[in-house]
Formats: structure tokens, sequence, C-alpha cells
């Protein structure tokens, strides 16, 4: 048996794919927005954004030729890795970050020498058509100050628009409520409209604190839409929101990435990086907790916040080393209870704590050496193969399958990841006699984690790449998995295969599992017969961190089992598939998730149900 495992893991190392690092030239014509007037030269930035340097928009500047070639921007990007990658040019503006408006992302397969690829005209549906814009401002604060009075106080808008005249755009009230309306025709799409309200003569303006800002101006690029419409409260202040200062601590535990070989807590770093902090990669370094040195922790004050703000973050590993990391391609975590996404943290007007694990990974997740956890991934190709969903589809003759793991951290501890050519290394799939089932078995390397973070790709007989899509701040753009545990570190079911996949072209990836516990029991029916729909009160209730949810199905046909927090927002689907007839129950794991009251909500055929719940940590 230790000769056969022996071979297949050699089988699979050998098979997997290699990279090596080139130089890549990326060229945009900007010409087109230049002339209409979206992009400005001399205050906008060009920059390349893709999947080798994290998505980042602001690491890779483009710079302009000279001459007939001035609209040209280009940049020469080294370091990058052989085989596909995925990208779209950007600019700045000082309201924002404009992207490509492509469908999909732009793509290229990388091969082993540098290379110079085509320059492409800068895509976007924004071409200086003169637009109707509505601009509207809620005055409730004023007027409830006695500022303004309705009928007699005038309100205005004055910018760029009207050259920021104080009497030439009046603002029409609204008959019941306290909004101030006005139509301003022919502005360009594209251009950037500076302005603020204004009321009374001689005028009093308002102090607009909310980005985007220029000068303390309002700024607003019109889009390529008729009758696009923008809305402010009178200085920002919005009377039905309540604002509060208080503190989150962020706790995070890095014992599973010490535990696996890939951390080092007396070299390396990790920090807080949020929209709060304008998603710092250079500041706000978390502390290390004296007791435990895998244990770490930032507190950060907000201040004035809007409570019931979802605040989004991640952390950010900083190795020793220089030069390529030798583990993470970015240094981001890829969080799986978000696909990869961003984490969030209700902002509550409270002091509190986060629990929080690098990754998201438990360590009771933790693959102890001597487990040999053994895993098959099966794959539908049926979709790629159909030409009306696949505009170049999937030929099983010549093109070939791949697992591709999305979490650099999962991949250091299996030593696919690379240094030298920057790229995680794929393990091919093959296929199931004549079906359009493709399937992949591997050995967990040890020790690791119990979380399987990835997609799907395929390789054609030109080395070109089609992946599956996993765009860029998608909840899920990866599919997340569990091997079935039963207590901390033990798999009672090894070899594990996991639920079947199939190929997709959508963004989020459906059908996630939570845990290991709920992978391994999962929904389970109980009796055949139901007479009616029903849902019953989860229990134990309260619950810490798992509670187990009822319900009967009367006749066959979609149901759909969700989690929402006390805002209503949906924090997690437990069962999204077809059912036959039956009595059910769900084991729920809310271990990512704060304490407080959420509710859960059943809708199957006609049948509609929401029970509370507490959580209670």
């Amino acid at each position: 048996m230790k000769k056969i495992l022996l071979l297949v893991t050699v089988f699979l190392i050998v098979s997997m794919t290699s990279y090596s690092q080139v130089q890549v030239t990326f060229s945009v014509d900007m010409s087109v927005l230049q002339t209409n007037g979206y992009f400005v030269p001399t205050s906008d930035t060009v920059r390349v954004s893709g999947d080798f340097n994290g998505w980042s928009t602001t690491a890779t500047n483009l710079t302009h030729g000279t001459g007939a070639d001035s609209a040209i921007y280009s940049a020469s990007v080294p370091g990058i890795a052989s085989g596909p990658i995925n990208y779209k040019f950007i600019f700045s503006t000082a309201v924002g970050i404009q992207w490509e408006t492509l469908a999909n992302n732009r793509s290229a397969t990388i091969g082993t020498k540098d290379t110079t690829l085509p320059t492409v005209p800068f895509f976007t549906n924004v071409n200086g058509a003169k637009e109707h814009v509505w601009f509207k401002v809620d005055m409730t604060v004023p007027i409830k100050a006695g500022l303004v009075t309705p009928g007699t106080t005038p309100v205005l808008l004055a910018g760029t628009m009207n050259g920021w005249s104080t009497t030439a755009t009046p603002m029409t009230k609204d008959a019941n409520d306290s909004i101030y309306t006005v139509l301003v025709d022919s502005l360009p799409s594209g251009s950037i409209q500076q302005f603020k309200y204004i009321f009374g003569n001689p005028a009093t303006w308002e102090s607009p604190v909310n980005p985007p800002l220029i000068g303390g101006n309002r700024a607003y690029m019109v889009p390529q839409q008729d009758s696009s419409v923008f809305s402010a409260f009178w200085n920002d202040v919005n009377p039905n929101i309540q604002l509060g200062t208080a503190t989150i601590n962020f706790k995070l535990d890095m014992s599973v990435m010490v535990r696996s070989g890939i951390y080092n807590t007396s070299k390396d770093s990790v920090l807080l990086s949020g929209s709060f902090n304008s998603w710092t990669t250079t500041t706000d370094f978390l502390n290390q907790n004296a007791a435990n040195d895998s244990a770490y922790f930032l507190t950060h004050t907000f201040t004035q916040e809007p409570i019931g703000t979802l605040e989004p973050y991640k952390y950010v590993v900083k190795k020793h080393t220089t030069g390529i990391d030798s583990v993470w391609i970015d240094g981001y975590e890829r969080p799986v209870h978000w696909g990869g996404n961003n984490r969030e943290e209700l902002f509550t007007g409270a002091a509190k704590d986060t629990t929080d694990y690098y990754d998201g990974i438990h360590p009771d997740w933790l693959i102890p050496n001597g487990t040999h956890l053994q895993v098959t991934f099966n794959l539908d190709m049926t979709p790629a193969m159909d030409p009306t969903k696949q505009a170049v589809p999937f030929d099983p003759s010549v093109d070939t399958v791949y697992w591709s793991s999305g979490e650099p951290t999962f991949a250091a501890t299996q030593h696919w990841y690379r240094p030298s050519g920057g790229h995680i290394k794929n393990v091919p799939l093959h296929r199931v006699g004549s079906s359009n089932i493709y399937s992949c078995t591997f050995t967990v390397a040890e020790p690791s984690f119990n979380a399987f973070e990835y997609n799907y790709e395929w390789q054609n007989p030109d080395l070109s790449w089609t992946s599956e899509p996993a765009g860029l701040g998608v909840d899920f753009a990866y599919r997340v998995r569990y091997a079935g545990q039963d207590v901390a570190n033990h798999f009672p079911k090894n070899p594990w295969t996991f639920h079947n996949d199939t190929w997709t072209n959508t963004d989020k990836k459906t059908d996630q599992e939570t845990d290991p516990y709920t992978s391994l029991t999962g929904v389970k029916a109980e009796n055949f017969n139901p007479v009616t729909y029903s849902l019953s009160q989860n229990y134990p209730n309260p619950f810490n961190p798992s509670t187990t949810i009822k319900f009967t199905i009367q006749n066959p046909g979609l149901v759909t089992l969700k989690i929402f927090n006390i805002l209503g927002q949906e924090v997690a689907t437990l069962v999204n598939e077809q059912m036959k007839t039956g009595s059910y129950s769900y084991n729920f794991n809310a271990s990512r998730l704060s304490s407080g009251v959420y509710f859960y909500s059943i809708n199957a055929g006609n049948f509609v149900s929401t029970k509370k719940m507490l959580l209670l940590k």
C-alpha cells in the first residue's frame, strides 16, 4: 500500500504543470478616451491590474509614448510566470478607479520567453455622449434646524455645469418629503462635474465630507446613461443614521499556519488591511500576544461611524525573506468563509472583539502527521462542451482539465508553490471512461489543514488556458470544500470523495460548504412522508457554535434555506437545491459569525417561513 501511495504521489508531482519567470510588456491605446474627455492625461494615471500583481489598483503604472504614440501607454512587468494570466487596464481619476467594462477579464498565455502583448484600445462604453443627470439633495437637517423654510428659502445647485452660478440652477422640493431636485442636461459622459448644494441669498454653501471630493467640492463622473441620479444629504449628514464611536479589537490566531510550518512567529509579521485604513499594506501591524506567540491583536477606533456598517478587511502576512515570497503570492489571506473574498465585521457602536483565524482555518481543522488523508474531486464538464454556454467549447480529445488551488497557504503546505515561477502548480484530472466526468485523487501532504478552496481550468494544445471566472471582489469566486470530521483533527471517512462539481462560467460559485462537521453530516433525510411544509425552531437556542434546523417538504422542488443578520443581510446559504418530499435536518455551524440575533428563512414552492435564533459566544 505504501508503494502504491508513493507512486501516486510521484505521478502527481511529475504531472503537475511547472512555470518559469519572464517579462511581459502591456500596452493600451487611450486616444479615444482622451478625445472625448473621459481620460485626462495631465491628471489621470493608467495602470494594469491582474492576477500577477494581486489585482492591485496601485502597483503597475503605465507611461505614455511620444509623438504619434503619445496616447499609447505601456509598461514592462518582470517576474510574471509562464502560463495563463488574467488582467484589465484601469486608470485612476479624482473620483476613483475606472475599469475597462469588458464582460470578462482579458487573458493571455505567457510562454517561457519575454513577451510583448499586442496594443489594445481601452474598452469602455463611455463615448462622451450628452446625457441628462438628476441632482438631488435631502434638506431634512437644515429644515429641522430652521435654516431653510420650504417654499421661501431657495435651494440651488452650483458647479462646473453652470459656471458656479449661485442663481442659475434652482432646485424644486418634492411634495411629500424634504428632497430638492433639478435635471441638468447636455453633460458629456465621462466628464467629472464639480459642485455643491447651496441655499438662501446670500448663498450658504454646504461642506460635504464624503468622497469623492475635489478641493472640498463634490465630484461626479457622468456615466454613459441617460437620466442618471446623484443624491446626497446636506453636508452628508443623514438624519436617519445613528453614528457611533467605538473600538474593535481585531484578534487573530495564526496557530494553524505555524503548525503547518509556513509562518515563523519570531521572524514574520501580519498586518490589518481594510477599507477603514485605506487597505494599507505597510502600516497597522498586529501586536503579538506575550503569553501566546501564535496570537495577535490590534485595536482600531472607529469615529462617528454609521452604526450597522459592515467593515470589510483582510489580514496580510509580511515574510521576513526578501525577493519573491516563498509562501504567499501577495501576502493577502483568502478567507474560506467568503470563498477568498474580504471578511466583514458589523460595527454596532459598542466595543467588541473579533475571533479570527488566518484564512478562516480553525485549529481543529489541522491535518496532523500520520493522517494520510486521500481526497477525490469529480467534475462534470458537460456545460463546458456546450457551444451555447462556452464560446470555445472544451474538446475532450485534446484538452486537459486541471484542479487549481485558490489558496496559496494550502498550496505551500503541499509544496506546490514555486517562488521562482510565482505560480501554484495544478493537479490534472482524468476522464472517467467515456463520460463527461473528470476526476483527480491526491493524498494531502502533512502537516496541513482541512479546507479546499479552488476552481477548474483547462489547457489547450497551443498551451492557452480557459478558466472558470474568479472575479475580483466577488464572494465565493472559488469553491470551498471540507473533508468530513466528527471531532477535532479526526477524519472518520478516509479516503474522502467530495460532492460532484459542475463547470461554470459564473464568478460566484454556488453550493459552498461551511465547515468539516456539516460536510460530514450535511442535510439528513429523516422521513419521506410529510403531510405539509414546516420549519421548526432550531435546537439548541441560544447556541454556540452549532445548532440543528429541521424542516419538512411536502412536494418535490427547489428549496432554499438561508441565514440573515439583524439588518436583513444574507450571511449564509445552507440549502439551494432540488429536494424530494421528506423531513430534513441541517446542522448549522456559525463559528465564523459574531454573537447576535440571526434569522433563518426557508422558501419551498409557495411556502415561506422565517424564525429567529440567538448565537452567544
